[in-house]
């Protein structure tokens, strides 16, 4: 009887014990749940207005332009973004820029980008000693990113004509954290991307040349320049390139061809 006594108390304690670890666990995703609402609500109520010309934003659906807005609050408040050569950082400019890095890792479920720490931006083109000249845009290995604002904007105010130097950085810098990820995945990816530079760098600066002569500087430019092609002019790229386009598709985990063709 005793023991039986005894079986009892320990179920109706253990019974207990998990009522309690529920209830905390509920109580506390519940408090962070209402927390995130409230930041979110302050800050939402924003954010939507410089994306008003964000054309990869606007192509969203309403349930995806929610997870979108939560992602680029999430990159705002965590990436240090400073103003160099005078230049004095505005919400606008942390909005744009942030949501550059949502559009680039919108596919992933890891998009924070964390090799990523800081993104120097500048008034207009500015001298780098790294390359010995004038540039609008350089990714360095120390997780850092400068670009010329007046260029991040001219990126998006004309989002078809394949060049974007915000994303075209942030690919570096995309490159860089995948192969850390997964170098064996990445260096197929390198091979296959390398054997298409090849076979297209015999119509380099012609024409009819899909991509511009500096997309094959080498095998890093060119991942870049396919990636502002992939979000800028996606239909052209799938129809000229289809394997070329796919294997961005297969790095990005996206289709922005498919979601061209859904608004035509």
């Amino acid at each position: 009887m005793e023991f039986l006594y005894f079986f009892i108390a320990a179920m109706l304690f253990f019974i207990a014990m998990r009522v309690l670890v529920f209830g905390f666990k509920w109580f506390t995703n519940q408090s962070a749940n209402l927390y995130h609402r409230l930041v979110y609500r302050q800050h939402f109520s924003y954010y939507p207005v410089p994306l008003q010309r964000f054309a990869y934003y606007q192509m969203l659906s309403h349930r995806e332009q929610q997870i979108f807005l939560q992602r680029l609050h999430r990159i705002l408040i965590t990436k240090k973004i400073t103003g160099r050569n005078g230049l004095h950082i505005t919400r606008e400019m942390q909005v744009l820029l942030s949501a550059s890095l949502t559009q680039l890792t919108f596919g992933f479920n890891n998009y924070m980008l964390p090799m990523l720490r800081e993104v120097h931006l500048y008034p207009d083109t500015f001298y780098s000693e790294r390359v010995n000249a004038q540039v609008k845009g350089l990714s360095m290995g120390r997780g850092q990113i400068m670009l010329s604002w007046h260029h991040f904007q001219q990126g998006y105010f004309n989002p078809t004509d394949k060049l974007n130097v915000g994303l075209h950085e942030l690919a570096h810098n995309l490159w860089s954290y995948m192969h850390g990820l997964d170098n064996s995945f990445m260096q197929n990816i390198e091979n296959q991307l390398a054997a298409h530079q090849l076979q297209l760098s015999a119509l380099a600066g012609e024409p009819t040349s899909y991509f511009r002569t500096y997309a094959f500087a080498n095998t890093q430019e060119f991942w870049a320049c396919c990636v502002e092609s992939f979000f800028e002019a996606p239909v052209d790229f799938q129809t000229q390139h289809a394997e070329l386009y796919q294997l961005i598709t297969q790095v990005l985990q996206q289709d922005m061809a498919k979601r061209w063709k859904q608004l035509l």
